[in-house]
């Protein structure tokens, strides 16, 4: 579990230093408010607001930390393709997913904050 730990920190530290510059103050903006977001309305619902608001680069980050975590390849796709009812998942793929979606959020929180500026106030 450390391991993958680690390795999902250094993970969203390489995706977090690839966000274009002009997309990086949206991006910190957003990756603030995933954790409780994730946490208030579940994963699926999270999402499918990030799809709605086009974010993509933080549901294209927290897929890769989903499954680098909860070993679910492509957990959004699926998500968008069963329209809410989720049937090609079960409930602990989705709570896994979950639970490895609010820890891929609280690292991309942390490297936004460090990288974009998030102590200016």
């Amino acid at each position: 579990m450390i391991h993958k730990n680690l390795e999902m920190a250094y993970k969203a530290m390489a995706m977090v230093k690839s966000v274009e510059e002009k997309r990086r103050e949206d991006y910190l903006r957003t990756v603030r408010g995933l954790g409780s977001m994730i946490m208030g309305n579940g994963i699926a619902a999270t999402l499918l607001f990030l799809k709605k608001k086009g974010f993509d680069d933080a549901i294209k980050h927290l897929d890769e930390l989903i499954g680098l975590k909860a070993d679910i390849k492509d957990f959004s796709a699926r998500i968008f393709s069963e329209s809410m009812t989720n049937k090609s998942l079960t409930a602990a793929e989705y709570l896994n997913a979950q639970l490895a979606a609010i820890d891929g959020a609280s690292w991309l929180k942390r490297y936004a904050e460090i990288y974009f500026g998030g102590d200016k106030k």
